[in-house]
């Protein structure tokens, strides 16, 4: 539950230094779905978050913990542009409550 929140916080932070909409987020215990507006591609886009992600459950994780400086995330993931309000509604309820 407390790496889930340092996961949610740091993508927020990081959409609003970076001036993304995050639309919709959610957290799960072994991924991670949103869906936000950028002005950027979906790849630099999920690179960038995790990337910082990984510093700030680095940063979280005891320095003698198992999982300390761990390899957090598998090498890509699965990116997609919206480019349509359907498709928009469909995914966004999907994130946030149908997995």
């Amino acid at each position: 539950a407390s790496q889930r929140t340092v996961v949610a916080e740091t993508i927020r932070k990081h959409c609003n230094v970076r001036q993304w909409t995050l639309h919709a987020l959610n957290v799960r215990s072994n991924h991670v779905h949103l869906v936000a507006a950028a002005d950027t591609t979906p790849e630099i886009v999920m690179s960038q978050l995790k990337a910082w992600c990984s510093r700030r459950l680095n940063e979280a994780e005891p320095s003698d913990s198992p999982i300390a400086r761990g390899k957090w995330w598998t090498k890509h993931g699965s990116t997609k542009w919206i480019n349509d309000s359907g498709h928009f509604q469909n995914i966004f309820r999907y994130v946030l409550g149908q997995q």
